[in-house]
């Protein structure tokens, strides 16, 4: 199949209701594997340049940036082959540990786990970001495409947001009702006791939800949640979210809350599973959200091409290629007519995000202890 024959099938699939959002999944599963694009009528917009896109490795071209992710390269590869195709400047991905990397920063050793320092990061998580932030590993991003694209507090942010995706409920449709699902606090209820299924208190993503529900219900209100939430628990705490999906999946649980990208990578993997997907909050504040964020580091060598990757990622071509490969949402506005946004983002993926979710700033000491003394008290381990 052709990349633009393969292109208008995914266009044709993807372009009906929420009922045919399976088939969409399974089709853009094939065509990931493919190296098909979400692009139509731009040519050469991602087959590999003719010197491609590096993992580990240094390259002869004289303008090449570094860039440190903690996300699977595969979901990057396809922009930033896209990248380097229109601009000339090869990217050399490095697969690191940011936790470590912070650590290896502050005792003045960031390179041990790339072959060269590092021009920009791109990260899964914003407390990953923060946490650079706070170890001051960040320089200043001066842009004014970035603030305009993606929003921002002026001319000197240290990172931004380049696409997002929510932290929401997920359910076996054989035996839950959608109807029956409302927000977060409500998996607390008796009714749900021995069916509940979660991931691990430590992934920074439930400690900001945790962080979330303080912020709106109090800490007495949400040591209550959590504790409902043990109750409930049909099986002890599960390593990550996949686990979660593939226990509701297998009749092990019948309701559990994980990152909606997960959820998408999940079904586009397994089309036939019953679980189904529902959108926390949406009566009042809003799902919990968070983002894939770049930020050029301050060991920087090559700072400039840095930030025209990071502006070259807000526009269209780079938001439709990272959102679709990554299973995120863009967080810039799409307006390239060639683009099917549907594509990117179905109708069914729509809803109200809660934009003050904790860890898309920066917490204080005293906000991650309350969280940390909910769970202790819990018993969410």
């Amino acid at each position: 199949m052709t990349q633009r024959s393969s292109w208008m099938v995914l266009k044709k699939v993807c372009s009906g209701a929420k009922a045919h959002w399976f088939n969409c999944l399974r089709q853009k599963a094939r065509l990931v594997l493919m190296g098909a694009v979400v692009l139509s009528g731009i040519s050469g917009c991602t087959p590999a340049p003719s010197e491609p896109v590096e993992e580990d490795g240094m390259s002869l071209n004289t303008e090449v940036i570094s860039v440190a992710t903690d996300m699977d390269t595969a979901l990057l590869l396809p922009a930033m082959r896209a990248f380097t195709e229109e601009t000339g400047i090869q990217v050399v991905l490095h697969s690191i540990d940011m936790h470590s990397f912070i650590r290896n920063a502050q005792a003045d050793n960031p390179s041990i786990q790339t072959s060269e320092p590092v021009d920009v990061f791109l990260l899964y998580q914003s407390v990953l970001l923060t946490q650079a932030e706070d170890a001051d590993i960040l320089q200043a991003v001066s842009s004014e495409v970035l603030p305009e694209r993606l929003g921002g507090q002026g001319e000197d942010k240290l990172w931004y947001g380049l696409s997002y995706y929510g932290r929401t409920l997920v359910y076996n449709q054989q035996r839950v009702n959608e109807a029956e699902l409302f927000n977060y606090a409500d998996l607390s209820s008796d009714k749900w006791r021995g069916r509940l299924c979660l991931s691990s208190s430590q992934l920074p993503a439930n400690q900001a939800l945790i962080g979330h529900m303080i912020n709106y219900r109090g800490e007495q209100k949400t040591q209550e949640v959590v504790a409902g939430w043990v109750a409930n628990l049909a099986q002890p705490v599960l390593a990550d979210d996949m686990a979660v999906i593939t226990a509701i999946s297998h009749g092990q649980c019948d309701v559990g809350i994980v990152g909606s990208d997960v959820f998408i990578h999940y079904v586009a993997e397994n089309p036939k599973t019953p679980v189904r997907l529902a959108w926390a909050n949406q009566i009042n504040n809003g799902t919990v959200i968070d983002v894939i964020g770049g930020a050029i580091s301050k060991e920087a060598l090559n700072p400039d091409d840095g930030l025209r990757l990071l502006e070259w990622l807000s526009e269209d071509t780079g938001q439709a290629l990272l959102s679709f490969y990554s299973y995120t949402f863009p967080l810039a506005s799409i307006t390239d007519p060639n683009i099917n946004r549907l594509a990117i983002r179905p109708e069914w993926t729509k809803f109200q995000a809660d934009n003050n979710t904790p860890y898309l700033k920066s917490i204080s000491d005293d906000e991650r202890a309350e969280i940390k003394e909910i769970i202790e008290q819990a018993g969410y381990l």
